[in-house]
C-alpha cells in the first residue's frame, strides 16, 4: 500500500473509533445531532459536552488530512472534466470551459501547496513542549522545501494569470480569439476561421488534459512521499497505535 492510501486508511481507523459513542445517552444524542446536521432543522447538531483535548487534537489532524485528499479528488476531477463538454444545449464557449477549468486547477494546486505546507507547521506546534520536538524537526526539516519544488512550477504560472497573456502558455488564449472571431454572425472570415477552430480546439484540449494528467500524477507520487516521511509521526510503525502529545493525557 502506498504511503498516501495507507496514512489515509489508518487515521480514518482511528478517527471512526474515536467518535462511536460509549453510553445509550450519548448514541440518543449523537443520532440527534447527526440528524439535524444533515437535515438541518432546529435542535443541536453537535454534542453538548466539552472535547477533551485528544480529542481536538485527533479531529484537528483528521480535518487537515480531508482537506489535503479533497485537493487532489478535485484535480482528479479537473482531469476527468478536461475529456468532456457538457453544454451541447448552453451557450457556454469551449474555450471558456477549458479556461475555467484551467483556472480551478492551478488554484487548487496552490491550496493543495498551503494545505500540505501547514500539516507540518500544525505537527511540529503540537509537539513543541514534547521531547520528541526534536527528532520530528530533524524528520521533516526538508519537507516544506520538497513542497515547495515539486509544486511551485504549477503555483508560478498561476500567479502569472493576472498579467495580459494568461493561460496563453497552453494555447486558451488564443483559442479564445479564435472562438470569438468564429461566433460572429455573416462574417467571411469567420466561416474561415470555423474549421481552423475545432482543430485548435481538439489540440489545445488534449495538450491541457496531458498536462494535468502529467502534473497529478507527480503530485501523487509526492503526496506517497510526503506521508510516508509523516506517517511515523501520526502513527507508532510497530503497532498502528495514534501518537498524542505528551502534554495531552486524555
Amino acid at each position: 500500500m502506498d504511503g498516501f492510501a495507507r496514512f489515509q486508511e489508518a487515521l480514518i481507523e482511528v478517527f471512526s473509533r474515536q467518535v462511536v459513542p460509549t453510553s445509550k445517552k450519548e448514541t440518543k444524542a449523537l443520532g440527534g445531532a447527526a440528524r439535524n446536521y444533515l437535515f438541518d432543522p432546529d435542535g443541536p447538531k453537535q454534542l453538548s459536552r466539552k472535547l477533551t483535548g485528544r480529542e481536538i487534537y485527533l479531529a484537528r489532524a483528521f480535518e487537515g488530512f480531508a482537506e489535503i485528499l479533497a485537493s487532489i479528488e478535485r484535480l482528479e476531477d479537473i482531469a476527468f472534466l478536461l475529456g468532456r463538454f457538457p453544454f451541447q444545449s448552453i451557450k457556454i464557449p469551449r474555450e471558456r470551459y477549458l479556461q475555467l477549468l484551467a483556472e480551478c486547477y492551478f488554484i487548487e494546486v496552490h491550496l493543495l501547496q498551503q494545505r500540505l505546507l501547514q500539516y507540518i507547521v500544525f505537527f511540529e506546534r503540537q509537539f513543541r513542549r514534547d521531547t520528541r520536538l526534536q527528532s520530528i524537526q530533524d524528520r521533516l526539516k526538508n519537507l516544506p522545501y520538497l513542497v515547495k519544488t515539486y509544486l511551485e512550477p504549477i503555483v508560478t504560472v498561476r500567479h502569472r494569470h493576472i498579467h495580459e497573456a494568461r493561460l496563453n502558455e497552453i494555447g486558451i488564449k488564443r483559442l479564445g480569439t479564435l472562438g470569438l472571431i468564429t461566433r460572429a454572425r455573416r462574417n467571411r472570415l469567420a466561416s474561415v476561421l470555423r474549421p481552423l477552430y475545432e482543430q485548435e480546439y481538439s489540440k489545445t484540449k488534449k495538450r491541457w488534459k496531458d498536462k494535468v494528467l502529467a502534473d497529478t500524477k507527480v503530485i501523487r507520487d509526492f503526496l506517497d512521499f510526503y506521508f510516508k516521511l509523516l506517517h511515523p509521526i501520526v502513527f507508532n510503525t510497530k503497532t498502528g497505535v495514534f501518537k498524542y502529545p505528551s502534554r495531552l493525557k486524555f
